[in-house]
């Protein structure tokens, strides 16, 4: 295991800049979205629910290197109510991203409610597991 310890630098809802699609079959809308920058507007872990939302966190990764160049490989892991994709009929209570970052570096995951179907009242819970070791956990209230 690299990460050391993760710190949380930043939470609540936000902004992003140009956001680019990456197809991936562990997201309730088929894709992530990867933008080069985020804006934190409101540090809060409750939150009214409505399209249009971002929320989501931003942290530390610390860890053991020997370069500034080492990086690790993690996952970001979001527990949410249970999603269910009008195109697809798939089904989602988790979404999944792995990860590939820099030790001792900021990174950042955020949840944007782009479609209606996507805004559900509920506990929302971003973890942060590397080799299945939960690092980081942070929960998020929408009503």
């Amino acid at each position: 295991m690299k990460i050391q310890d993760i710190e949380l630098l930043n939470f609540g809802s936000l902004t992003t800049d140009k956001e680019e699609k990456e197809i991936n079959k562990n997201s309730p809308t088929g894709y992530f979205l990867y933008p080069t920058k985020l804006k934190f507007i409101n540090k809060t872990d409750k939150l009214k629910g409505f399209k249009g939302l971002k929320f989501g966190i931003e942290y530390f990764i610390k860890g053991h290197t020997t370069s500034k160049y080492d990086d690790v490989t993690f996952c970001c892991r979001i527990l949410h109510p249970l999603l269910t994709n009008p195109d697809t009929k798939e089904q989602f209570s988790e979404t999944i991203e792995t990860k590939n970052n820099f030790l001792n570096d900021t990174n950042f995951d955020y949840l944007f409610f782009e479609f209606d179907w996507e805004v559900k009242k509920g506990i929302y819970t971003f973890q942060i597991i590397e080799d299945k070791r939960i690092l980081l956990e942070k929960s998020f209230e929408i009503f």
